[in-house]
């Protein structure tokens, strides 16, 4: 599991309960039966209200999304790059986009009644600003089209897994003898002519006709089997690629991320991330958050940096403020010691906050600034 992942540390299902009188029904001596659909539905749906205030449907007939995979995935595009714009396939619940809320989205669905269920999680939460919603209308119609034009920073994609009902019930059998989870999918989400090498083979062959215009490449792998044909038929691409597999673990569940891009990316010699994690009681991490930037008068810019002119967590700065001493008619050896010109992000991933500088020289001033914010925790 990432080292950013929140359930790192098991959820307390007793806890999570408390917003969910559906799951407190299922919980036998604080523990829960995982081979039991309705009772893995029920826990995800109580995951998400708790941990990230959603409140989401999710159908019966569909796959369940099991929120610390999805953030697992989230976590490890993240590791690719600093994201401004996600596309790629969704799912009734749209769960990625969901999930974080620093990004924009550009969703897409094949199914009907998963697009309109997906479309209905996204307007109850008030995210029709963050999240778009296209329905693919032919299984044969390029998959990156919506992208085409406009570009975008990274795909991310569950593809799915399966080349047949036989295929199915032939995987779900080895399961059962591996895991005590069963969980159910629908058709649409589950099989495709060829399985997950056949679909993402598609997404590499239009990513060769888009090359630049997506940054990265992404798509969730299920089968080890399937990394080497797929790396293999990369590895024709010319120019070839850069191409990265990266492993993710949840319990007995192995996946694999298979990220590759055609831009010539330079390694950030400033890419050190600070993490400030918040306790409960801070029930909106993010307003908080804003909170505690306004009293300093850091402000938020268009493309979702902050920016700060002055050192104002220091406390020289804070004493000639309650002064009534204003930056520009502080003393000059003051304000030349105190001023600053900084620019970082502030990522919120649940209750952690990941800072990035900018700027490699503005490290300990936003080391400052976290210590700072630590203080007033």
């Amino acid at each position: 599991m990432h080292r950013r992942n929140r359930y790192n540390t098991p959820p307390n299902y007793k806890l999570v309960a408390k917003v969910s009188p559906e799951l407190s029904l299922l919980l036998n001596d604080g523990q829960l039966d995982f081979t039991s659909n309705e009772a893995v539905r029920v826990l995800n749906r109580a995951l998400l209200k708790a941990d990230f205030n959603l409140n989401v449907d999710i159908p019966s007939v569909n796959l369940c999304p099991t929120i610390a995979n999805r953030l697992d995935y989230l976590h490890l595009v993240e590791d690719l790059l600093d994201a401004a714009s996600i596309s790629y396939r969704t799912r009734p619940v749209s769960i990625y986009d969901m999930l974080h809320d620093n990004w924009t989205f550009i969703a897409t669905e094949i199914d009907p009644a998963s697009y309109e269920s997906a479309h209905g999680n996204v307007a109850t939460n008030g995210l029709n600003d963050q999240i778009q919603l296209f329905q693919i209308e032919s299984q044969n119609a390029p998959l990156l089209s919506f992208v085409k034009e406009t570009g975008c920073t990274a795909i991310v994609c569950n593809p799915p897994f399966y080349s047949s009902t036989k295929d199915i019930c032939s995987r779900k059998a080895e399961k059962r003898s591996k895991s005590r989870t069963n969980l159910e999918y629908s058709a649409s989400e589950s099989i495709y002519p060829g399985g997950e090498v056949a679909f993402i083979s598609r997404i590499i062959e239009e990513s060769e006709q888009l090359r630049e215009k997506i940054t990265w490449y992404t798509s969730l792998v299920g089968l080890k089997d399937s990394i080497r044909p797929l790396q293999e038929k990369l590895e024709l691409l010319v120019p070839r690629p850069t191409i990265k597999v990266m492993p993710s673990q949840i319990g007995k569940t192995k996946r694999w991320v298979l990220a590759w891009t055609f831009h010539n990316l330079r390694k950030r010699s400033h890419a050190s991330v600070i993490e400030l994690i918040l306790p409960e009681n801070i029930t909106d991490p993010k307003e908080w958050l804003d909170q505690q930037f306004a009293k300093l008068g850091i402000t938020a810019l268009p493309d979702g940096h902050y920016q700060t002119s002055y050192c104002s967590w220091n406390r020289k700065f804070q004493r000639l403020q309650s002064k009534n001493v204003l930056p520009p008619e502080m003393p000059f050896q003051s304000k030349d010691t105190l001023s600053l010109e900084m620019q970082f992000q502030a990522l919120v991933m649940g209750r952690t906050v990941e800072f990035r500088e900018s700027e490699i020289h503005n490290r300990e001033d936003l080391n400052s600034l976290v210590n700072h914010l630590r203080r007033k925790i």
